[in-house]
């Protein structure tokens, strides 16, 4: 499982707008623990410019607020750099 199959496969549920952003933000956050434990092993080199690829693209897929794409980005480099 990698992040790209990941982020594919979530899309759908994520755009998905009567489901409330706080909990599209919960999910992304389980997610994001989820695939970090696969990230060493798939993507070794390039596992940050991949979480920027799909935040930087999140934005206008599922309409998430800036703030909460801020907060998710922080979240996931606190997992990249072994703070969580």
């Amino acid at each position: 499982m990698t992040l790209h199959i990941l982020s594919k496969d979530v899309d759908n549920f994520l755009k998905l707008k009567s489901i409330r952003e706080d909990v599209r933000i919960r999910y992304l956050v389980i997610l994001a623990i989820f695939s970090s434990w696969y990230v060493e092993e798939d993507y070794p080199t390039n596992a940050p410019q991949k979480y920027d690829e799909y935040l930087k693209n999140m934005g206008t897929n599922i309409g998430l607020r800036v703030e909460s794409r801020i907060i998710i980005k922080e979240f996931l480099e606190w997992i990249e750099n072994g703070r969580f």
